[in-house]
């Protein structure tokens, strides 16, 4: 299987110390584990995505 044809995605919620609520996911390329995108959100929706390097 070749680069760029199966990807996989996760998501996770972590609880900061304050309370705040962080929800991050990301995309994986399944065949050389390089991370694709990710996106962090949180509070009221506020976004911030990122595209790997």
């Amino acid at each position: 299987m070749a680069s760029k044809l199966r990807w996989c995605s996760d998501a996770c919620e972590i609880t900061c110390w304050n309370g705040e609520k962080v929800r991050v996911a990301f995309v994986i390329d399944a065949f050389d584990r390089e991370i694709i995108a990710h996106v962090a959100v949180t509070g009221a929706g506020r976004f911030c995505c990122r595209k790997a390097a």
